[in-house]
């Protein structure tokens, strides 16, 4: 930890921050081994390189512009006191606010053709949230889980921290030089060969992050095909209704 002439301190990494907290630097600062290969986000780094360079960053939004103004409104009024939403400033259910829960249980009991209700839906911050909440909740120490790379990184966290071990699946380009998305797939040969036992997850994107790739209705059922040999394995799959209409067709 360096201090400059301003008398603020510099903080540069993790152990910097836990060294000002130790008198005398008497404590080492030693990160748990399953972060340990964490390194740089895509955040950090193309951020970063958007600033430098002055460029336009497409890898991350900063608006700056205001909310629409009838949106500020509805805020406002959401917290303002009457006897009908007098509780509405205070702590929701831990999952998730009761009025969202019964209309997301409607939703996708249509959508799935199953019978939900509101005590089996769980509504969380973001969907990174619901990712690294899902691999703490399904994924134990030894466990498999498979991601088609090119990958997001924040799944290799979520994975890493729930202990299990990442096994990647490559789209292979269809043609010697791919334009579209679509011109990426999945190896079906190396996916059946991937999985094993210990299969317990695969995070399956449509449309596919980064790429924007939409997976076509065979390619879905090929993917169904191998993983029903192994009933242990579980399929999460996001970003289900990002797509420009029903016949899939590529946003990008």
């Amino acid at each position: 930890v360096s201090t400059q002439s301003t008398g603020q301190t510099n903080l540069s990494n993790r152990s910097d921050c836990v060294m000002l907290l130790s008198p005398n630097n008497a404590f080492k600062f030693e990160e748990a081994q399953r972060i340990k290969p964490f390194g740089r986000t895509v955040w950090q780094e193309f951020s970063g390189l958007a600033a430098k360079f002055q460029t336009v960053n497409l890898g991350q939004g900063f608006p700056n512009w205001s909310p629409p103004e009838w949106v500020l409104d509805i805020a406002k009024d959401t917290f303002q006191y009457s006897p009908e939403k007098a509780l509405a400033h205070q702590y929701a259910i831990s999952t998730g606010h009761l009025r969202l829960s019964k209309i997301l249980a409607k939703k996708y009991s249509s959508l799935l053709s199953v019978d939900l209700n509101d005590q089996m839906i769980l509504t969380t911050v973001g969907s990174s949230e619901a990712l690294c909440a899902a691999m703490q909740g399904i994924v134990d120490p030894g466990d498999e889980v498979i991601v088609f790379e090119p990958a997001f990184d924040i799944y290799i966290g979520a994975i890493a921290m729930a202990g299990g071990t990442i096994r990647y699946i490559t789209l292979k380009a269809s043609k010697s030089q791919p334009t579209l998305a679509s011109d990426f797939v999945v190896d079906l040969d190396q996916l059946e060969k991937a999985m094993n036992e210990k299969t317990k997850v695969i995070i399956l994107n449509t449309p596919h992050n980064p790429t924007g790739k939409v997976f076509s209705k065979s390619e879905l059922e090929d993917i169904a095909r191998i993983v029903s040999k192994h009933p242990r394995c579980i399929v999460t799959v996001s970003y289900t209704h990002l797509r420009a209409h029903e016949t899939g067709r590529n946003l990008v």
